[in-house]
């Protein structure tokens, strides 16, 4: 056998047993849930015609839209008051390494974190988003995250998200350190990945903030634009009640 050969092999299991070593692993979605068909504004205008006329006071079609705002399990994360991690979960800051440059809308790392599924980050035009990081810097002792939840491309609209790059993998960095490879499906659905548990709640002595950052590894390109979306991505988790 040729030294060359012999090289590459030893290579190839070196890389393998580091990549074991290293216990990052790759995560598929453990669960997708569609997203319901809503038009942009429809939402608030039916809360505010509750808040003036009362369930009673309203039609079916606009009793119809309250029920799923409530209890859809994508808008209920949205729209509804009932309990979930963010009852007691804290974020201080939402911040990208790149975004696109606002016009007579913003396109900030914050946006991914807004509780508005109508907007988005959205990349700056280079490299289709490839190596932009958004970084979640929480309190020290905030409660433990169990599932990242994510609404992948700009779902404003069906073509908004036809046009912009949506991610492919994301890369998740726990307190500075590589932690595993999130693999998205090229779809509408909200998608739910399992992460173990991150967090220092029973920490007592730690002080420190701590971070999560994803970086874009991989895109599935847009018809129209090189720049990559996230509407929304948020976590649920546990220590709260």
């Amino acid at each position: 056998m040729k030294c060359s050969h012999i090289f590459a092999i030893a290579l190839s299991s070196l890389l393998l047993a580091t990549t074991a070593c290293s216990g990052v692993r790759s995560i598929s979605p453990k669960e997708t849930v569609a997203v319901p068909d809503l038009a942009l504004g429809q939402a608030e205008e039916v809360w505010d015609m509750l808040d003036s006329l009362g369930y009673d006071g309203l039609t079916e079609e606009q009793r119809r839209m309250v029920d799923l705002m409530e209890y859809d399990e994508v808008f209920m994360h949205f729209y509804s008051s009932a309990c979930s991690w963010y009852c007691g979960g804290m974020i201080d800051t939402v911040t990208a390494t790149s975004a696109k440059a606002a016009d007579s809308t913003t396109y900030i790392g914050a946006n991914a974190h807004d509780w508005d599924i109508f907007s988005a980050w959205l990349t700056a035009e280079d490299n289709n988003g490839v190596g932009a990081m958004l970084t979640y810097t929480f309190p020290a002792r905030c409660p433990r995250i169990t599932t990242v939840l994510i609404h992948n491309g700009y779902l404003r609209t069906a073509d908004d998200w036809l046009d912009y790059s949506r991610v492919k993998q994301l890369r998740v960095y726990y307190d500075g350190k590589r932690y595993a490879d999130l693999l998205l499906d090229d779809t509408r659905d909200l998608q739910e990945f399992d992460v173990g548990v991150l967090g220092f709640i029973h920490d007592e002595e730690r002080t420190a903030p701590w971070t999560l950052c994803f970086e874009i590894m991989e895109v599935y390109p847009g018809r129209k634009y090189t720049n990559a979306a996230i509407t929304e991505l948020y976590f649920e988790g546990i220590d709260v009640h």
